[in-house]
């Protein structure tokens, strides 16, 4: 046994976690691990997942179908007059976030009136609304009209309550 060379003998008197003799795990006063380094990425690998998922979805959705004609709030605005002033790419943004985000920022109004209402014209608006959130955009659009009826017939409704008639 002698003629063997001597080799490094651990001495260590605790245990060493394999990640952090990897040099995978802080040593800090708070321990922080792998997966609490890692979950930020994986976070924005997950949304950038979802988002090539949605545009894909979109893709393969909207290829067959024929696009309704868009409303625009400012119709005399398009991109190549966007870079003129100031004003004029203020109301292409406008433009844009209507036709974008138009189907979303009246849901939310329908909520604020719900919430600012609380009678049965706010539960029925309540359940319409829950209705066109479970559907998919393509059955929200034939519902849409019936929902345009009742609003209008209750913004009328409401006015000539108030007026005491």
């Amino acid at each position: 046994s002698s003629n063997l060379p001597h080799m490094h003998v651990n001495d260590a008197k605790h245990l060493i976690a394999p990640l952090q003799w990897f040099g995978l795990w802080t040593k800090s006063t708070t321990n922080i691990t792998v997966i609490q380094l890692i979950t930020p990425y994986l976070c924005v690998i997950l949304g950038v997942a979802v988002l090539q998922l949605v545009r894909r979805h979109k893709s393969l959705s909207l290829s067959d179908l024929l696009h309704s004609t868009q409303i625009c709030l400012f119709p005399n605005v398009n991109i190549q007059s966007m870079n003129d002033s100031t004003w004029n790419t203020i109301k292409y943004l406008c433009n844009y976030g209507s036709y974008r985000f138009g189907l979303e920022l009246t849901f939310f109004a329908s909520l604020c009136l719900i919430i600012i209402r609380m009678d049965a014209i706010a539960l029925i608006h309540a359940i319409l609304l829950l209705v066109c959130i479970l559907l998919s955009r393509q059955y929200v659009r034939r519902f849409w009209k019936l929902y345009r009826i009742y609003a209008s017939a209750s913004a009328v409704w409401l006015y000539f309550n108030a007026l005491g008639r």
